[in-house]
């Protein structure tokens, strides 16, 4: 296999947030059948990886702020 067969298609809505002085890196990434990977790690450097794949990368961002907004960063990180 080739270099190409392993890049990973980042979504350009990945980024990092400040949140109850924590910060987290959202990671979203395509899947090989059109939907996307959310990932969000923490400052330890811990993966906290979404079983369930969604349609847009949009989705994927809402998710997150939905959760936070809803529970903090302790509801993802927890």
């Amino acid at each position: 296999m080739n270099e190409e067969e392993y890049k990973v298609k980042y979504s350009p809505l990945c980024k990092k947030i400040e949140v109850e002085r924590t910060v987290i890196e959202v990671l979203i990434y395509a899947d090989d059948h059109g939907k996307w990977i959310l990932e969000v790690m923490d400052e330890d450097g811990t993966s906290h990886l979404w079983n369930q794949h969604f349609d847009t990368d949009e989705q994927a961002l809402e998710e997150v702020i939905s959760i936070i907004e809803k529970e903090g960063v302790a509801g993802i990180i927890d």
